[in-house]
């Protein structure tokens, strides 16, 4: 939870709350002169950038100097390059056309960002209103109104953006600490409680009691903390866990000493191995799944995706053979993925619908061998 509390009763303050897990940094979390209170955060460990800002303008006090503060906070807390999203109650109407309201889009499309509450927010007796803004420099895969979930005067949006093509690199789980743990410490929490009482329970009522003892004994002295575990991918063995050690180790002596060339001989070698062991891994769930062309295909793409180097093959082995030349392993890899494709084509099963006449799916691509002569004749 990031809080930016008002020291009023009236007005002001705002807070953000994030599902336990998430890592996050605070970039900005501060209330300016009774005007904006504002927090922003960037969210950590994921495969798309993204910050996120709330925000609050009291109605009470200046738009021009809240605009003047805004402007400040956009320009110098928001990263650059990064996907960002302001949301909050600005106390703006962009149901009417004036000069604030104005300024205050063309001062977010300095920042690439645009306005996406397209519904009113406050609606009243003889009003409605949208003063509860989202801007975005990003799509925002949805955006809309909760009417079923309004918890005050102004309706409740509700809003969802991409964040990762994959799971997080991390993730925080429960652990119990016991570090104040002891059979002593125990026995001495233990020897509070009047056990007397047992001789006139019945067996359950006992074993309820000393069981109620116990775990309040154990409750004052264990307790749940979060910790952050990497998850590994198979591939990561004992070999790279040793080197990252090493790694790390021989980066705190560079800080220390200022010599950083031994490090950066490990740090280069540790890249490498990852790639190689990547590249491995891919390889031996390729060849295991050969016969199921489908399978071997997705992890076939996986591995060319290892690397952004596509021209320096310099050996394939095809069905048990080896090629070296480029003009033969062009030829080799010409003839495997036209022969895959031939295969999966072969494989997609004929419609049978009984007595009815059957409908057989077609390639409507046909292939042929081609050379590289071939190639460079068409060109």
């Amino acid at each position: 939870m990031v809080r930016c509390d008002s020291h009023s009763r009236h007005t002001g303050g705002v807070v953000l709350l994030l599902k336990k897990g998430i890592e996050y940094k605070v970039r900005y979390n501060r209330s300016i002169d009774l005007n904006v209170w504002c927090g922003i955060i960037k969210l950590k460990k994921f495969d798309i950038k993204w910050q996120i800002g709330v925000l609050y303008h009291s109605p009470s006090s200046s738009d021009i100097e809240f605009l003047n503060h805004l402007d400040a906070i956009l320009s110098e807390e928001l990263e650059s390059g990064t996907n960002s999203l302001l949301i909050g109650d600005f106390n703006i109407n962009m149901n009417v056309n004036t000069a604030t309201s104005s300024k205050l889009n063309e001062m977010f499309s300095r920042s690439a960002m645009r306005q996406m509450v397209n519904f009113n927010t406050r609606i009243a007796e003889r009003s409605q209103t949208r003063i509860d803004l989202l801007y975005a420099n990003a799509d925002v895969l949805s955006c809309t109104n909760l009417e079923n979930h309004r918890i005050s005067d102004h309706e409740t949006i509700s809003f969802a953006f991409k964040v990762s093509n994959s799971n997080h690199l991390r993730r925080m789980i429960p652990t119990m600490c016991w570090k104040n743990y002891s059979a002593d410490n125990l026995i001495y929490l233990l020897r509070n409680y009047d056990f007397s009482v047992l001789k006139n329970m019945h067996l359950n009522d006992s074993v309820e009691y000393i069981n109620t003892c116990l775990s309040h004994c154990m409750g004052l002295l264990t307790s749940e903390q979060d910790r952050i575990v990497r998850l590994r991918n198979k591939w990561y063995d004992h070999e790279l866990t040793e080197i990252n050690k090493l790694k790390v180790q021989l980066h705190s002596q560079a800080r220390r000493s200022g010599e950083f060339s031994e490090y950066n001989t490990v740090a280069k070698y540790y890249k490498k191995l990852i790639k190689i062991k990547k590249i491995k891994y891919m390889e031996k769930y390729i060849a295991l799944t050969s016969s199921d062309r489908k399978l071997m295909w997705k992890h076939l793409k996986q591995a060319v995706n290892l690397t952004e180097v596509r021209d320096n093959i310099l050996t394939v082995i095809v069905n048990g053979k080896r090629y070296e030349t480029p003009e033969d392993i062009a030829q080799a890899l010409n003839s495997f993925f036209v022969d895959s494709i031939s295969d999966i084509n072969r494989e997609i099963e004929t419609l049978d619908s009984g007595d009815s006449v059957q409908y057989t799916v077609s390639t409507c691509l046909k292939f042929q061998e081609v050379t590289v002569d071939d190639i460079y004749d068409d060109w």
